[in-house]
């Protein structure tokens, strides 16, 4: 009787890769963030902050966000729905919603730009001025945009 040995196939290569993936994590520690964006001394409404680790490893991954309110104030979750954000240093991009709220034409066509409420370095993850540090426990981090077009 002659005995067949296989190799590994497909699926067992994803069971192992899926195994090690949850044994292998481990909680990662966050800060609770809230804060405010202002331009120009003024508080802006309807914006997204993102901060992205600027770290190494599996958690790099673990951007945190918060839209900002009438008030300009956010706080971030994580894209998991954690509150707060990773510790450690942090890149911090800030897009305006505004786009999201012109006016539109039938076929979806914005008729009127709003106008630049900030710097659109801001926006871009590689151009954005923008690092903070997150530390363990409950902090503010205030954003002071300076306006331009």
């Amino acid at each position: 009787m002659r005995l067949a040995i296989r190799g590994p196939t497909k699926l067992d290569s994803i069971a192992l890769v899926l195994a090690l993936v949850v044994g292998c994590s481990s909680k990662t520690e966050l800060g609770q963030v809230t804060g405010t964006v202002r331009a120009g001394g003024q508080p802006l409404a309807n914006v997204l902050v993102t901060f992205v680790p600027q770290a190494d490893g599996p958690a790099a991954g673990t951007r945190s966000m918060g839209t900002t309110d009438e008030q300009g104030r956010y706080q971030l979750r994580t894209e998991q729905q954690e509150a707060g954000a990773l510790v450690g240093q942090h890149k911090v991009m800030v897009e305006d919603w505004a786009i999201y709220q012109a006016p539109r034409s039938p076929d979806g066509t914005v008729l009127s730009m709003p106008r630049p409420r900030f710097a659109p370095a801001y926006s871009d993850p590689l151009h954005s001025p923008l690092t903070r540090e997150v530390k363990a426990g409950q902090q503010t981090i205030d954003l002071d945009l300076d306006s331009g077009r």
